[in-house]
């Protein structure tokens, strides 16, 4: 039992970690194609920070489900079973 919760675990935190890089990698690239065709300098600042903080609330999004689900594994998977 413990083996297939950890497995299960395991696949979580790997699917968890490839969308918040692919949300990374999507927001990088739009940010540079924006940033290159921003007219001034406050408009690339605003794509800046509007990119900073998209990543942020994602970031600590994924952190807290990963901090979730490793605290209440035994109960969120064992449902599961």
């Amino acid at each position: 039992m413990d083996k297939k919760i950890n497995k299960l675990n395991n696949q979580d935190n790997l699917t968890i970690l490839i969308f918040v890089s692919v949300l990374l990698v999507l927001v990088l690239f739009v940010m540079f194609q924006v940033y290159t065709i921003a007219p001034d300098y406050f408009t690339k600042l605003a794509i800046i920070i509007t990119g900073i903080v998209i990543c942020a609330f994602g970031l600590s999004s994924a952190l807290a489900v990963l901090m979730h689900i490793k605290k209440n594994k035994k109960d969120i998977y064992t449902a599961e079973l």
